[in-house]
Order: structure tokens, then C-alpha cells, then sequence
């Protein structure tokens, strides 16, 4: 068959997608698929409609995603599960987002006639905590439910008010949650402290008030089912086992344990505890259960909250890895990230950045990162390389270290990068960071290492587009961009990385190599590119909203040849079209306000100078932040809900703390190929005025800081091995502090091709480690 070439322009007909024909093999296996599908009763157009909607996309050789198959699997299982069970069993108190969704007073709420799967679509929101280091995190919903590890039953808490016990699943709004660091967050409602923390086995559960508390064993979670066979509750020993394990420290007032039949323990415990209280003896305890279908609930009553103090041990996960083995939390935290950025900030800014470094070291499981608590506890290179790029910049460079040492065996023999199946982006991504990794630490061992790794991939890069007309291949790439296609996102992502690992490969005779194919790549992109005044998604797509995909070329990847009008109308191309209520609205997949693409809109208008479109857009998205400061993947328009994914999305943590530091000081590389720290780049007018500090910014270079004070910026730690330039509004002059003669301008070309003329650059005199300037205003020159 003829090689296959992307189009060249914007596609009228879709007949240049498609595959001319079905080859015969995939007819044979079409023909066995149909036959078993009428062996159970499935009409034969359901086929055809699977089948057809499999070649919406471009033909590509490309395996399915693999590891995403189990896990749609678990939602799928458990979205029946939930129709199942919670519209016809009333008398089960359910989860925050059940008491939400099947609620028709709710905005929540969701008509299920048609929807056989009842999945959790509007309350996706949770709060991680990890024992640093530790692979699985605890998840907190917005009620204070614990879900102990990913996929298990949960705890829950409630009070007794007049003799009825009162949940905060129906009063959620009235629940505050405080993280007390990355291992530990404060929930407090209605008099009543409980407060979870991550320990190396498990979670410890302390409550504090003299109020009653009630704690709940429940067979449900975040998403449906968390199905428990067994419970029993050793009085004595003060301990629960089956499927769960806990154990108190004082033994509560009263317990019960309960099944299906019997019903739910937390409901008929109310009653029973109001007996008690009236002195009248009961018949009715019980403190075991079996239950074939899963339901066993248990229930614990304390008089006051001060008496309930609890340690729930997770025997299902391995503990710490062999280095972290014995230090406390305290340690850990100490040795891995110890003089991290801080700052303090107008606006909360300072405790976005606080709550993000906090979130950022929960996900954190050693040789690894993950990119959720839940439903994306997965590694996958795409979220993971901004989460440890974030990393970096916090100043985390040994924990990065033994995420990057396992790349080593992440190369397939053919040069794919395997972090995901199939997916074209993983080789650009892992050379960037790795390239990023080299410029932070100063560490290039790792080169030398993985020297064979590397020429393999930069060898799969070279053959992938050699055999598709000088660009890679169709593929299904990030999933919110679309199906199958001919993804720029790709393409950059294979730029970005070649570009930026080409100087740290001299040592090892590859940086010619690599250069050469970042020419060639770029070249073919743009003879792809001619007929377009925008950058879409894919070559041959016109305008969408998976252009959002292609403004990685200026974000984080800085790819100079297409970071030019092109770029800025693609920019303004998605937020005057694919904006609603001041963030990105994704329309393909995820159906809702994402908050790391609405980040990386702004990061990107920021590197083109458009601090005022930048800072619009982080506000808007600062303002949707939930409890803790924590974001879904994707935000219900109008519940505020997460919506998709998972609902403590690192990727999303990452962005904002990139994103502040970048406001305070960000790398650029110049016109002319040298490279300069951008300091206030983010700060309009406003900020300027007031009083602002920042320490241990990391950069290449040096470890930096910085305070502005009545006008007065002064800046630390810095190096001239790259040039140091103040940003400010166009109009304001940056001056010597102990002189009036005003630091040489830069000009807009030199710092990019796009730059806005709304932004005035100033350059400094380097050549000491600290520097003293004076900001002027036009209101007070």
C-alpha cells in the first residue's frame, strides 16, 4: 500500500481519513466477531456501528491504549453496579456524590432512564494525602470521607443531634478541610475536629469535641461499590476485621455491625443509641456479619469526639521502598525536599503555592509519580513530566532523581519510549525532562547511562517520520485532543525534546544527530503548515477545540519556529471560541472547564508577553479551586463539580505552582540562542505596589530570591551566566536603586517573535550576585 502522508491543508471531505479498504483479514475477523455477537442476541448493526466509529479517525498502526482497558472496565462495572442499587435501596445512606446526583432539589442532579451507567459525573472532587514516598495515597471527599487506599470502602463520620444522627454528606458546603501538609488534612463541621493522616501502613483517624461522634464502616466510595463480605468487631481487643481493619484506641460507647438483610448499621443506629441513652437495654447489638452481595456496614458510637482515636492499617499495598524504610514523615519531607520555593504573595497566591507543593509530594510514591489518588493512580509519562518539571522548579531535585533513573528500562528495543500504548507524544516528553533534569541538577551521568536508550529513541523519532512524510505517525495522543490523527501535540513534544537534550549530547556524539532531525522535523511541519494562518490540532484539521494541544509549542516547550502569529491566533482562536466563564471548555472528552489546559493558555499568553490576558485567566481558574486548593481534571459548568477524571489531578497542582514561579521569574531563550531570567513578567500594575517576597527560586543557574517593597526590587543569588531582564508595564521605567539613570532596554524581538508591545524589558547588570532597581510608575514618575 502506498506510504501515508498527512494533508496539507484543512480537509473539506473526509475521504482522505479513511482507509481505502478493509484488508481481507480484518474481514474474516469482522465476520467471526458478528457471528458470536448473533450467538447472543446482538443485532448485527451494533457491529457495524463499533466498527464505524473505530475509523472516524486517521489510519494508524497504533495499539489501543491498553491500560486504560482495566480501569474503564472497574467505571463500567460499577456504573451498572450503582443503577443497580442506589435508586431502589433508599435505606442505605449513600455517598456525597450519590446524595447529590439522585437529589432532584440538586444542580447535581441527572435523569437516569437512559443512562443504565449512573456514574459519579458532578462530584469528582477529593483530596489526596500520602505518606511521602509511599505508592498509594488516601483519598478525602468534600464531605470528609476517607477512602483508606484507591478503590476501597470508606470511613465516615457524622453526629447525633436530638437523638438522629446527622451526616455531612447532606450538609457538604458546611465541611472545612485544612491540609496540615502533604500527609495529613483537618476536616471540622458542627463542633466536630476529625483528622486523617497518611502514616507508612495506613491512615490514623483522631477526633476531637464534646460532642458524639459516630464513625462509619461504608461499602461505598468516590465512584460506587467497594463491596465488604465480612465484618467483625472484637470488643475486647477494640479491634474491626474482615474487610476492613481497624482498631481503636478506647473502645467506642456502642457498636453495631450489620448485612444487606438487616440493614444499613449507620441508620439503625440512631434509634439504638437514643435507647441507650434513655437507659433501656437492647437485644439487638451485633458485632459480625457476612453478606453474599457485599453489603456489610458496621457503625461506632463515642459520646464525646475527644474519646475516638483510630489506626486503619492497609495490609493490601506494600509499604515504603527500601531508602525510605524507617524515617518518619517529618524526615522524608526533610531530605527530599527540604528548602522548597516559597512565597508570599497578594490574593492567596501564597497559599496556592503552599497547597500545591503539599499536593505535588503526596503523589510523589519515589521511582515514581502518579497524576491522581484514585482514578488516574497510574504513571504516565504525558502528566508525569510536568508534575516532575514542577518538581525541579521547587527545588525537589532528589526526589526527581529516581523517577528519572527507571527511564532506563522504559525503552523498547524499537526506540518507543513505553509509557503508555501507543502513543506518540512519550518519546519528545521523556527526552525533555530528561534535558530538564541535566539543566537543574548538573547531573549528566544519566546521559552516559542511558546513552544506547537514547539513541534509540532519537533513531525511533527518524524512522517514524521517515516512513510518514517527514512527520509522526497518526495516533491517538492525549485523550481530550480526539480520535486517531495527526497530531501536532506529537510533533512538538518530539521537537521540544530533540532541541533541548542536544547540547548534553556532545559527550556522547548524538547532538548533531539530534539537531538534524529537529531541522528536518520542523521543516516538514511547516511545508504541512504553509496553508494555514493557525496551528490546528492536527494537519488536515481545521478549527476545534484540540487546538488546544498545539499551544505546547510555546508552553513549556518554547519551540521558536512556531511561536509566531500563528501562534498568537490560535491562542486568541480558543479563548474567544472554546472559553465559557473565563476557562478553556473542553469539548472533546472531557465536557467541562479543565483547569491544566486553562493554565497552560495562560502560561502561554504570558510567554508572549500578554500578562493581561494571562492574569484573567488565572484568576478565573484560582476562583474554581476547591477545598485545599485542589481541581479535578475537568470542571461541571455549572455544578463547580469535578466532571471527569480524577478529582485530585496532579497535573493540574503542577501547573499552578509552574505557574506562580513563573509569574515571579521564568526562563526564556532569546532571539539570538542565549537564555535570560524574565523577573515579574507576571505583575500588572497592582502587584507592583505592594509588597512581595520570594525564596529559593531555582533555576539553572543559581538559586535566586526576591523582594519588592515600595518600589524597590532586590534580587539575590542571581548568575551571569544568563542574562537578567525586569519585565513591567509598558510605559514604567526600571532605574539603578542608587541612581536616576534608567537600565538599557531590550527589544521585543529579542525576547520572541510574538512578543506584545504591553510589556517593557530592562536588562540588568549581572555581574555581581545581587541587584538593587528601582521600578517607576507613570502614576508616580
Amino acid at each position: 500500500m502506498k506510504p501515508l502522508k498527512p494533508p496539507r491543508a484543512p480537509l473539506r471531505r473526509q475521504t482522505d481519513y479513511l482507509l481505502p479498504h478493509d484488508s481481507r483479514w480484518s474481514r474474516f475477523k469482522l465476520s467471526v466477531v458478528r457471528f458470536l455477537m448473533r450467538r447472543f442476541g446482538v443485532p448485527h448493526d451494533a457491529t457495524d456501528m463499533i466498527r464505524s466509529a473505530m475509523k472516524l479517525g486517521n489510519p494508524t498502526k497504533t495499539e489501543w491504549p491498553a491500560e486504560t482497558l482495566p480501569m474503564n472496565s472497574r467505571l463500567f462495572a460499577s456504573g451498572f453496579w450503582n443503577y443497580s442499587f442506589f435508586q431502589f435501596n433508599r435505606k442505605f445512606l449513600p455517598p456525597l456524590w450519590a446524595v447529590e446526583q439522585y437529589n432532584p432539589e440538586s444542580e447535581s442532579f441527572l435523569p437516569r432512564s437512559h443512562n443504565i451507567l449512573s456514574m459519579n459525573q458532578t462530584q469528582r472532587n477529593w483530596v489526596g494525602i500520602g505518606f511521602p514516598g509511599r505508592s498509594i495515597e488516601a483519598s478525602v471527599d468534600m464531605a470528609g470521607a476517607l477512602m483508606v487506599f484507591p478503590g476501597s470502602y470508606t470511613v465516615e463520620f457524622a453526629t447525633v443531634e436530638g437523638g438522629r444522627v446527622i451526616r455531612p454528606q447532606n450538609r457538604s458546603a458546611e465541611v472545612k478541610l485544612v491540609l496540615k501538609g502533604p500527609e495529613r488534612v483537618h476536616c471540622t463541621w458542627r463542633g466536630i475536629a476529625v483528622e486523617y493522616i497518611a502514616t507508612e501502613h495506613g491512615v490514623r483517624v483522631r477526633a476531637s469535641g464534646n460532642k458524639p461522634v459516630l464513625i462509619a464502616i461504608r461499602p461505598f466510595n468516590f465512584e460506587g461499590p467497594a463491596l465488604l463480605y465480612r465484618l467483625a468487631f472484637a470488643e475486647k481487643k477494640k479491634h474491626l476485621s474482615g474487610g476492613a481493619d481497624l482498631t481503636f484506641d478506647k473502645s467506642p460507647d456502642f457498636s453495631l455491625v450489620s448485612d444487606w438483610k438487616n440493614g444499613d448499621a449507620l441508620r439503625r443506629i440512631g434509634p439504638l443509641v437514643r435507647r441507650l441513652r434513655n437507659g433501656k437495654q437492647h437485644s439487638h447489638e451485633r458485632h459480625s456479619a457476612k453478606d453474599a452481595i457485599g453489603l456489610t456496614t458496621a457503625a461506632f458510637y463515642f459520646a464525646r469526639a475527644d474519646n475516638c482515636e483510630a489506626e486503619i492499617a492497609d495490609h493490601q499495598h506494600d509499604a515504603l521502598p527500601a531508602p525510605l524504610k524507617g524515617k518518619s514523615a517529618k524526615h522524608i519531607i526533610s531530605e527530599y525536599f527540604e528548602n522548597s520555593l516559597s512565597a508570599e504573595l497578594p490574593g492567596e497566591y501564597s497559599e496556592w503555592l503552599a497547597h500545591a507543593k503539599n499536593h505535588l509530594i503526596a503523589l510523589w510514591d519515589f521511582d515514581s509519580i502518579k497524576p491522581g489518588s484514585y482514578t488516574y493512580h497510574h504513571f504516565w509519562i504525558r502528566d508525569a513530566v510536568i508534575m516532575m518539571y514542577a518538581l525541579l522548579l521547587m527545588g525537589a531535585k532528589k526526589a526527581v532523581k529516581p523517577i528519572i533513573e527507571r527511564f532506563t528500562g522504559m525503552v523498547r528495543s524499537s526506540g518507543l519510549f513505553e509509557s503508555q500504548t501507543g502513543e506518540w507524544d512519550a518519546n519528545g516528553q521523556a527526552l525533555w525532562i530528561l534535558a530538564q533534569y541535566v539543566r537543574y541538577t548538573h547531573d549528566s551521568s544519566i546521559i552516559l547511562r542511558m546513552k544506547g536508550q537514547i539513541e534509540k529513541m532519537i533513531s525511533w523519532i527518524e524512522k517514524s517520520a521517515g516512513q510518514y512524510g517527514g512527520v509522526l505517525p497518526p495516533g491517538f495522543s492525549a485523550e481530550h485532543l480526539g480520535p486517531a490523527d495527526w497530531y501536532l501535540w506529537d510533533n512538538f513534544w518530539a521537537l521540544g525534546g530533540l532541541k533541548k537534550i542536544a547540547p548534553f549530547l556532545k559527550p556522547i556524539g548524538l547532538e548533531e544527530r539530534a539537531l538534524k532531525q529537529h531541522d528536518r522535523l520542523a521543516g516538514s511541519l511547516n511545508r504541512y503548515l504553509a496553508e494555514y494562518s493557525y496551528l490546528p490540532a492536527a494537519l488536515g484539521r481545521g478549527k476545534d477545540a484540540g487546538m488546544i494541544g498545539s499551544i505546547a509549542a510555546a508552553y513549556p516547550l518554547q519551540v521558536a519556529e512556531f511561536c509566531d502569529s500563528r501562534m498568537l491566533r490560535t491562542l486568541d482562536l480558543i479563548r474567544d471560541n472554546y472559553f465559557f466563564k473565563g476557562c478553556f471548555f473542553q469539548d472533546n472528552i472531557h465536557s467541562g472547564l479543565n483547569p491544566y489546559l486553562t493554565l497552560q493558555m495562560a502560561e502561554s499568553y504570558l510567554y508572549l508577553g500578554r500578562t493581561r490576558q494571562a492574569r484573567q485567566i488565572v484568576r478565573s481558574i484560582k476562583d474554581r479551586a476547591q477545598k485545599a486548593y485542589t481541581f479535578p481534571e475537568a470542571i461541571h459548568v455549572r455544578t463547580g463539580g469535578g466532571c471527569m477524571g480524577d478529582g485530585f489531578h496532579g497535573w493540574a497542582s503542577a501547573e499552578s505552582l509552574i505557574l506562580i514561579r513563573n509569574l515571579i521569574a521564568r526562563e526564556v531563550v532569546l532571539a539570538d540562542g542565549s537564555e535570560a531570567i524574565v523577573w515579574l513578567s507576571g505583575f500588572r500594575e497592582k502587584w507592583l505596589k505592594q509588597k512581595i517576597s520570594a525564596t529559593n527560586i531555582y533555576t539553572p543557574w543559581s538559586v535566586a530570591s526576591a523582594s519588592l517593597q515600595e518600589g524597590l526590587l532586590e534580587i539575590g543569588g542571581i548568575s551571569n551566566s544568563a542574562k537578567q531582564i525586569v519585565s513591567v508595564p509598558a510605559g514604567t521605567l526600571v532605574m539603578g536603586a542608587d541612581n536616576s539613570s534608567p537600565l538599557p532596554r531590550v527589544s521585543h524581538e529579542i525576547i520572541g517573535r510574538s512578543v506584545s508591545a504591553e510589556r517593557d524589558y530592562f536588562l540588568i547588570d549581572n555581574h555581581k550576585h545581587s541587584a538593587r532597581v528601582r521600578i517607576v510608575l507613570p502614576t508616580t514618575a
